[in-house]
C-alpha cells in the first residue's frame, strides 16, 4: 500500500521544514498552501511531490481539497506544526506493507506549550490522522476539522509531536481569530446570551484543566496552558455578545461561490526574454486573483535574459517548465496544458497585465455559459484604450482590408461604417456575445473541450494557432465567446518586436496554414492570389517611399522582411 501526506500551510516557515523531514519516507506528500508571504512555499517546495495554491475558506474545506489532490488511496493528515515521530514512521511503514485489517486509525499527540511537552490538562488526546480515502472523510467546519470513520476505528502506538503553542502572542493571536467562527456557531445555535457566561466559563475550564485533568503536575506551563484556554473561552463568548447585540459580522451564507472547491483554473504563461514584462505578469495575477483556487505555469522557451532564475527566486509556488529550445507557442502551450489540473485552462501572455480580478470573472462566465468551449475578455492598451479581441474568420474581403492595414482607415472614419458593418473584422466590444474566434493572449478554454478537440496545433509556431483552435471548437459544436466583464492590459508583441522578420514570416506563414488546413482549394488559391497581391503593393509602396522621401534602416528591414515572405509564399 502506498501512502499520501496531506499538508496545509499559511506563513509556516518556522516549522513546515521540520514537519516535511518527518514525513519524508512516505510514497507522496502534497501541500496546499494559503499563499503565504514568507518562505513555506519555497521550502515546502523542496520536499513536496505536489504543491498546491489555494485561498483558504475553511480549514475542514481546505484539507477536503488536500485530500482530493492525493494520487493514493491511504492518507495521513498532518498539520504544519506537527512531526511524525520516528516510532510511528515505521509502525505506519509496516502497517502499509501488508493489508490494514480496519479502514481508519487514530493517532495520539504529545502537545508541547511554549517549547515544553505537556501530559495533563486535556493535553493527552487522540485524532483520526490515518486513512484510507473510503473508509473516512473531512468534515467542511470552520475551525476544529476533523475525520468522520465509516466503520471500526483502530489505534497506533507511535504519536505525533505538535508544536502549536509557540508564544503567548502567538496563542492569543490564535485563539482570538478561532473565536470569531465559534462565536458565529453559537448564534446560530439559537442559545440567548447571558452576561455572566463571560465570567462563569473562562473560570469553569480553568477549573477543568487544572484541577480535574489534574494540568497542575505539568507544573507552570499546565497552568499558562490553562489560562490560555480560559481566554479562549472569554473571547468566544464575547464573539458572541458582539454578534448578539451589535451584529458586528456577517452571518450572510447565501452566496455561494460559483466555483468548485478543486482547481478551477489553471493559468499557463509562456515567456522568451521577456523577465521584467513576465515578472509584471505574474505580480499581477498573484495580486489580483483572490478568491479563485487556481495554479500557476510559466513555459519558459530558453530564455537568455535570466527570466528563470527570477521566477524561481520570486515565484516559487509557479510550475516552471524549462525548455532548451524555443518550441514557440502552441507547442510550450501544450507542455502546461498536458499538467494541468484546473477545470478551465487560462492562456495567458506574459506580456498582459491583469486588473481588476479579471480571471475569476472570466472563470465565472464560462461556468454560467455551459456551452463556452473558449472565452476571451476584452483587451486593453497601456492607456486602457480598446485593442481588438474578439474577430471573424478571414475571408478574402477582410484579408485584403487587413494585410493592407486599412482597417485602422475604417475604425476611424465615420464616412466608411457601411464597409466597416460588412468588413466586420472587430466585433462588437460593449457586451457579452458568440464570436467566431478570440485573441489568444487572454484565451481561457474549457478543460473537457481539451479531451474533445485535441490540443493546440504544434505546427503553428506562433499566430493563428488561437484562430485555428476556435475554428475546430466550432466544429465540435460548442460555442466561442467574448465578454468585456473580465479586462487586461495587453502591451503586445513583447517577444515578436525582438526579431521582426522572422515574426512577420511566421505571421503569414501560419496564416496560409489556416487556411490549407481549414478551407476549400478555391478559397486557399484566392486567399493567396489576394495576399501576394497586397505583398506586391506593399513592397512598391516601401519602394516609391525610399526614393522621394529617403531611406531609412526601418524601411530597409520592412523592405526586405516583406521580400522574404514573398519567397516563401512563392
Amino acid at each position: 500500500m502506498k501512502l499520501s501526506v496531506v499538508i496545509i500551510t499559511k506563513n509556516e516557515e518556522k516549522v513546515i521544514e521540520d514537519c516535511l523531514k518527518s514525513v519524508s519516507w512516505a510514497d507522496e506528500i502534497v501541500v496546499v498552501d494559503d499563499y503565504s508571504t514568507d518562505k513555506t512555499a519555497e521550502i515546502a517546495k523542496k520536499y513536496a511531490s505536489k504543491l498546491l495554491f489555494r485561498k483558504l475558506d475553511t480549514l475542514g474545506k481546505q484539507k477536503r481539497f488536500a485530500i482530493s489532490q492525493a494520487r493514493h488511496d491511504w492518507i495521513l493528515s498532518l498539520d504544519a506544526d506537527e512531526r511524525v515521530t520516528p516510532e510511528l514512521a515505521q509502525e505506519i511503514q509496516s502497517l502499509l506493507k501488508g493489508k490494514p485489517p480496519l479502514g481508519a486509525y487514530n493517532i495520539y499527540f504529545t502537545n508541547h506549550f511554549l517549547g515544553h511537552p505537556v501530559k495533563y490538562g486535556g493535553e493527552d488526546y487522540y485524532h483520526l490522522r490515518l486513512f484510507h480515502k473510503d473508509f473516512a472523510e473531512m468534515t467542511p467546519a470552520a475551525i476544529h476539522e476533523g475525520l468522520r470513520a465509516k466503520g471500526e476505528v483502530g489505534f497506533l502506538k507511535g504519536k505525533i509531536s505538535h508544536y502549536s503553542y509557540k508564544s503567548l502572542r502567538q496563542v492569543i493571536k490564535k485563539f482570538w481569530q478561532y473565536s470569531k467562527p465559534e462565536g458565529e456557531k453559537l448564534l446560530e445555535s439559537g442559545a440567548k446570551f447571558r452576561y455572566f457566561y463571560l465570567v462563569k466559563y473562562p473560570l469553569l475550564d480553568f477549573y477543568i484543566r487544572v484541577f480535574h485533568k489534574r494540568g497542575y503536575k505539568d507544573g507552570i506551563w499546565g497552568i499558562l496552558l490553562a489560562l490560555a484556554f480560559s481566554f479562549y473561552e472569554f473571547a468566544r463568548f464575547w464573539q458572541y455578545f458582539r454578534l448578539s447585540r451589535f451584529g458586528q459580522f456577517s452571518l450572510d451564507r447565501s452566496k455561494e461561490k460559483i466555483l468548485p472547491s478543486g482547481i478551477s483554473v489553471s493559468v499557463v504563461i509562456v515567456s522568451w526574454n521577456t523577465k521584467e514584462v513576465t515578472r509584471n505578469c505574474l505580480t499581477s495575477v498573484f495580486r489580483e486573483t483572490k478568491n479563485l483556487n487556481f495554479e500557476v505555469f510559466v513555459v519558459d522557451n530558453a530564455s537568455t535574459d535570466g527570466t528563470v532564475p527570477m521566477i524561481k527566486k520570486e515565484f516559487p509556488q509557479a510550475r516552471l517548465i524549462e525548455n532548451s529550445e524555443n518550441k514557440g507557442f502552441a507547442a510550450a502551450n501544450n507542455q502546461a496544458i498536458r499538467k494541468a489540473a484546473g477545470e478551465f485552462i487560462l492562456l495567458l501572455n506574459s506580456d498582459t497585465i491583469v486588473i481588476e480580478n479579471a480571471i475569476e470573472k472570466l472563470a465565472c462566465f464560462a461556468r454560467t455559459h455551459s456551452d463556452a468551449g473558449v472565452v476571451g475578455g476584452r483587451l486593453l492598451n497601456k492607456d486602457k484604450t480598446l485593442q481588438p479581441s474578439a474577430r471573424n474568420f478571414p475571408n478574402i474581403f477582410t484579408h485584403f482590408i487587413e494585410i493592407n492595414g486599412w482597417h485602422n482607415c475604417l475604425k476611424k472614419n465615420k464616412y466608411l461604417g457601411f464597409i466597416r458593418k460588412f468588413y466586420h473584422l472587430i466585433s462588437s466590444h460593449d457586451k457579452s456575445r458568440k464570436v467566431d474566434w478570440v485573441s489568444g493572449a487572454f484565451f481561457l478554454i474549457r478543460k473537457e473541450v481539451i479531451e474533445k478537440v485535441g490540443l493546440l496545433d504544434e505546427h503553428y509556431f506562433m499566430y493563428s494557432e488561437e484562430m485555428d483552435f476556435c475554428f475546430r471548437v466550432k466544429k465540435k459544436d460548442w460555442e466561442v465567446y467574448f465578454t468585456p466583464e473580465a479586462e487586461v492590459i495587453h502591451l503586445g508583441g513583447e517577444s515578436a518586436r525582438q526579431v521582426k522578420e522572422e515574426m512577420l514570416l511566421a505571421q503569414f506563414q501560419t496564416f496560409r496554414l489556416f487556411c490549407q488546413k481549414n478551407y476549400s482549394y478555391f478559397n486557399r488559391l484566392l486567399l493567396d492570389t489576394v495576399t501576394k497581391g497586397a505583398l506586391t503593393g506593399l513592397r512598391l509602396r516601401i519602394w516609391l517611399s525610399r526614393k522621394v522621401r529617403g531611406d531609412s534602416r526601418e524601411k530597409q528591414e520592412m523592405g526586405a522582411a516583406y521580400g522574404k515572405v514573398w519567397e516563401a509564399l512563392s
